[in-house]
């Protein structure tokens, strides 16, 4: 359990805030790149860690992010005219390029010099691995992108897609780096529908023995199953600072690798980032991403038909169909006979579990177990760098060290008594061109 205060701390990410200060030291993902898929497209709008934005890809197809609000008066940019290498708001034809210089004014004289002195809000943009990363912090904190094997592979390997949720992002983070749930939420009731090797051990035995490792990039986690007497089954689940996770995607030759990102979109808003990637081939080439992804379609979402239409709230285009109004959509015929949860997907289990806590988990309410030592080795995490950065101005671990999230969850065999990061430790750092040993 954590206290009010810790709590607080914990979950509010607003500018001014330390856990919103201590956010803005990294590279966060903000968009996907077809969602601005060619110079001078429409601008979007988003919401980043409580700031209302807007992004556009300008003439010569970089990416912008400006603050939606103009600076003259306050008229939203995202009705902005998205032309010749800026963007101009259309209520008084104030333009402004990507680092938030203001470059035209023409409801001014010609003779007024008023436009150097106006400046909107403006936040560097990367393209990179399938994600539009954004800088929000001071410029002489500007860290390098963290160096997830995806951002060092060729495009076609890797893909990415995102889904919104209404809950503050810790919650969601959690589930991410729970070693017991898959065994019970994503469960089915007959273990002949359960797929891969893996899972049929922890369908087996749902109560693993957890462990943890604290990192230069945030916590492993470790649990184990007994699989013989002469034998473990031993996973790793993987928190990196300040809001990713990696779990076991995959198993056996030629794995798929996944990190997700839960990016705080406001203290009750989060938008999940999930990315895979082949270290060999193009991803779509991969046979197991065909098998696994027959209904993706081009522009990276799984089961278009699942999400919400297009609106101005929050995270739309990416809010699903199944929400807390309709109960998920839950079939309790379903739920009697063939699937643990009665629902009909991972994602949708998550979220419904997630949601159900309300926007923000009240922690001094909760009991916790001794699964639940990476979660609570993730809070500290989280708060110590808050806590360290506020009081002593100590940059966050993850921020200077891009190269330690060359990572990747694995799960392995291993002899009884090998502890267990070194029985990990081969599968758990993937390389360009290099498919890691997964069981």
């Amino acid at each position: 359990m954590l206290s009010p205060n810790d709590n607080h701390m914990l979950t509010q990410v607003g500018s001014g805030t330390p856990m919103g200060d201590m956010m803005r030291r990294f590279w966060l993902p903000g968009l996907l790149p077809w969602e601005l898929p060619a110079p001078d497209c429409p601008p979007i709008r988003f919401r980043l860690l409580g700031e209302e934005l807007v992004a556009y890809r300008d003439t010569s197809g970089r990416v912008g992010v400006l603050a939606q609000a103009c600076p003259h008066r306050g008229a939203s940019m995202f009705f902005g005219r998205n032309e010749e290498d800026g963007l101009r708001c259309v209520y008084h034809g104030w333009k402004f390029d990507m680092d938030g210089n203001c470059t035209d004014m023409p409801n001014e004289p010609a003779e007024s010099n008023f436009k150097h002195k106006i400046h909107a809000t403006a936040y560097p943009a990367r393209e990179h691995g399938g994600i539009i990363w954004v800088y929000m912090g001071l410029a002489e904190h500007l860290p390098e992108l963290p160096g997830f094997l995806s951002n060092q592979l060729p495009a076609e390997h890797t893909v990415a897609w995102k889904r919104h949720q209404s809950s503050n992002y810790m919650q969601a983070l959690e589930g991410g780096i729970d070693p017991s749930h898959a065994a019970f939420l994503h469960s089915y009731l007959d273990p002949g529908n359960i797929r891969g090797v893996p899972n049929q051990i922890m369908n087996r035995d749902r109560h693993p023995r957890s462990h943890i490792v604290d990192t230069d990039y945030g916590v492993l986690i470790g649990s184990s199953r007994h699989h013989t007497e002469a034998e473990d089954f031993l996973r790793t689940n993987i928190f990196l600072m300040p809001c990713y996770t990696m779990a076991p995607v995959d198993s056996g030759a030629n794995p798929i690798l996944r990190w997700s990102g839960w990016v705080p979109m406001d203290d009750h808003n989060v938008m999940r980032f999930t990315t895979e990637c082949d270290p060999v081939m193009p991803i779509r080439e991969s046979p197991k991403y065909k098998q696994r992804y027959t209904d993706v379609n081009s522009n990276g979402f799984l089961g278009g038909d699942e999400y919400e239409p297009a609106s101005a709230l929050p995270g739309s285009p990416f809010r699903t169909r199944a929400t807390r109004d309709n109960d998920y959509f839950v079939d309790r015929e379903l739920q009697r006979t063939r699937r643990y949860s009665g629902m009909t997907d991972a994602g949708t289990e998550d979220q419904a579990m997630t949601e159900s806590m309300g926007t923000v988990y009240t922690r001094d309410r909760e009991h916790l177990g001794t699964t639940d030592i990476g979660v609570i080795a993730a809070r500290r995490c989280l708060l110590k760098a808050c806590k360290a950065l506020q009081s002593a101005g100590v940059p966050p671990t993850g921020a200077l060290t891009p190269g330690a999230y060359q990572v990747n969850a694995t799960n392995v065999f291993a002899p009884a008594g090998v502890h267990w990061v070194e029985a990990v430790r081969e599968g758990s750092s993937p390389q360009p061109g290099v498919y890691p040993k997964m069981l």
